[in-house]
């Protein structure tokens, strides 16, 4: 609401026919009258400079007199003093009329307002309420068609199935009718087969009766066979016996021949005289080829060279015969672990014999090779590992100390 201002001035004169201490004097008497509007709960008061002049109502009345006593008017121009009370009267009249209507409208205005601002809180509210239902059932509504798009979509897929399947149906029933048709004629066509086969079946009744007679016959000759043919299986079954046993001594002598021929040339084929050769001294004897088990220690590489200035060259293990011989050369409490002629220091992960063969027999322990911390490229035999003779490979860095197994020809 706007502010009011009502101002009144009304200025006084004395008369000068009336004979008065206040002679040769002035007044003034100013009244001013500022309404302001009040605020309401919804308005936030005015700040600033002229905040405290904009919410006070008052009412000011200066008298201000002349100041100097001395200043006397003309004596030759009288003054007429008109009368006071009433112009007092009509200022102050004046006032509380301004006053009053200016309050009434203030009044009115704030209670205007207020109803005002009332109905438009609760229209809003309402209209929030109302929205929020709205956006509810919209919501509603979308999820519902949505849904009903979707069962839509497969009932229509359904229908399509079931049309293709209803095509398929009756092209499976026209098919049937013609199978039936056809197999209607087989059953007339095996009718009458039947009928000849039931002929035959009586000309074969006679022919039964013949052949049964001709059974019981070779019955006999047949048991007669039969218990001839029990003693020819067992003398046949004690010469195969015999000749069994025959080829296993022939093959035993011929291999002992062939070691003998190795290992013991003739040398005077007209005596059949031999001489007979031997593993080094230190080496042990097996299956053809000559071992050695070294009593100190070395590193792989030098295992190695050790093995081959003796003629021989760290083991090549082919064989579990073989693998089971170095398991129980190697069970002694103070020889537990020797190094083998296996590797992988040229490739990791590739490992090879020392004669550049690949490997094939395998005997490592659980969970070995592991090259651990990527340091171990030498194999070696470690009975400590397992019990079973065929777990007791490790892979361990080549710069250990262990015993060796050299492996050299007869």
């Amino acid at each position: 609401m706007a502010e009011e201002v009502c101002y009144s001035s009304v200025t006084f004169f004395k008369n000068p026919s009336v004979e008065t201490p206040e002679n040769n004097s002035e007044k003034s008497i100013y009244a001013v009258v500022k309404t302001d509007r009040s605020h309401s709960a919804q308005t936030a008061p005015p700040t600033g400079p002229g905040a405290n002049k904009d919410e006070e109502i008052y009412s000011k009345i200066k008298t201000a007199e002349s100041l100097s006593a001395k200043t006397e008017p003309p004596s030759a121009m009288p003054v007429k003093e008109e009368p006071r009370h009433y112009s007092n009267k009509l200022a102050a009249v004046c006032l509380g009329l301004l006053c009053a209507g200016s309050l009434a409208i203030v009044v009115a205005l704030s209670v205007y307002y207020n109803l005002v601002s009332q109905r438009d809180n609760e229209e809003n509210r309402n209209l929030s309420e109302t929205n929020s239902l709205m956006k509810e059932k919209l919501a509603q509504l979308t999820a519902n068609y949505s849904r009903l798009t979707v069962v839509k979509e497969t009932l229509l897929q359904d229908y399509n199935n079931l049309t293709v399947v209803k095509e398929t149906l009756l092209q499976d029933y026209n098919n049937l009718t013609v199978v039936k048709e056809k197999l209607q004629t087989d059953y007339n066509n095996l009718t009458v087969v039947k009928e000849t086969l039931l002929q035959d079946y009586n000309n074969l009744t006679v022919v039964k009766e013949t052949l049964q007679t001709d059974y019981n016959n070779l019955t006999v000759v047949k048991e007669k066979l039969q218990t001839e043919y029990t003693i020819m299986k067992d003398e046949r079954d004690d010469l195969q016996s015999q000749v069994t046993g025959l080829n296993q001594a022939l093959t035993e002598m011929n291999r002992t021949i062939a070691t003998l021929n190795r290992y013991c040339p003739v040398t005077k084929p007209a005596t059949l005289e031999r001489a007979c050769q031997s593993c080094p001294q230190g080496f042990v004897f097996y299956n053809t080829r000559c071992y050695f088990f070294s009593s100190e220690i070395k590193n792989w590489n030098d295992s190695r060279t050790a093995c081959r200035s003796q003629g021989a060259d760290l083991v090549i293990i082919e064989s579990r015969q073989e693998q089971e011989f170095l398991w129980n050369l190697t069970r002694s409490p103070s020889k537990q672990s020797a190094w083998i002629g296996l590797t992988d220091q040229n490739k990791e992960g590739t490992w090879l014999w020392v004669d550049g063969t690949n490997l094939t027999v395998k005997y490592w322990a659980n969970q070995q090779p592991d090259n651990w911390q990527g340091k171990e490229h030498c194999a070696l035999i470690d009975i400590t590992l397992s019990t079973d003779m065929e777990k007791i490979w490790n892979d361990v860095p080549c710069t250990g100390n262990n015993y060796r197994i050299c492996e050299r020809s007869f």
